[in-house]
């Protein structure tokens, strides 16, 4: 699996309309009309791209592509790649067609963020590779406590746009957040990106995250489902201490 992922991330520096000897590849015309009608059951949310020329920024980006592939994955009908394989994409220079083949998806979320002290630019682009087609897009400007208005707005137009007919209770979970507490959601984004790294400064920094969400966890017991988030075992090994 490894290796598929790993061809077709260097297949991505070639559009999907160009072959590696310079020769166009035809793309069928049959069945268009009900390619935009049928609805859209599969998609793949890539990391999206920090913009701010910040590297502490990064994990912004990639919190609000997490949040986003948990709460699609609520749909039924949908279709969505796991956060671990999504984000082996990362990277601005990630083919939206030659990712949506490797992962067998036909519709590709990207995005960019640029934060500027406490404001927020976050542009989006839903794409449906059959047709090489842009759904929808957008560009957000809010301020960062608005972030959870933003994830849910961006959830909630990629549903409508896949055009997937959503029950009553898949309605409900698109505007649920992870926690009422927006210091604690931003602890929980940045903590979550360092526990992945493996240097000692990244665990360091995680165990700081850490110690700050279990303040927060004391004032605010039902935060405790976010400790998961830790899955390294950095919660723990802070609790040992």
């Amino acid at each position: 699996m490894r290796a598929d992922l790993t061809r077709a991330k260097r297949d991505s520096d070639f559009t999907a309309t160009d072959r590696a000897d310079g020769r166009k590849t035809a793309r069928p015309s049959e069945g268009r009309r009900t390619l935009h009608t049928k609805a859209i059951d599969s998609l793949v949310v890539l990391p999206f791209v920090n913009e701010s020329g910040d590297p502490d920024a990064d994990y912004l980006g990639q919190g609000i592509a997490e949040t986003i592939i948990n709460t699609l994955s609520q749909i039924r009908k949908l279709r969505v790649v796991p956060r671990a394989t999504a984000f082996y994409f990362k990277g601005p220079k990630a083919n939206p067609q030659a990712v949506a083949s490797a992962l067998n998806v036909r519709a590709v979320l990207t995005g960019r963020v640029l934060q500027r002290g406490d404001s927020l630019i976050v542009g989006t682009e839903l794409i449906d590779t059959a047709t090489n087609t842009q759904l929808w897009g957008a560009r957000y400007g809010r301020k960062l406590a608005d972030i959870f208005d933003v994830q849910e707005e961006i959830a909630k137009e990629i549903s409508g746009r896949l055009r997937l007919q959503l029950t009553r209770q898949e309605i409900k979970r698109l505007g649920k957040r992870p926690t009422l507490s927006r210091e604690a959601y931003q602890l929980y984004l940045r903590g979550s990106f360092h526990s992945e790294n493996l240097s000692p400064d990244d665990f360091q920094k995680s165990l700081h995250y850490v110690a700050r969400l279990s303040s927060s966890i004391r004032l605010m017991p039902r935060l405790t489902h976010m400790c998961g988030i830790f899955g390294d075992g950095a919660f723990w090994a802070h609790q040992a201490l």
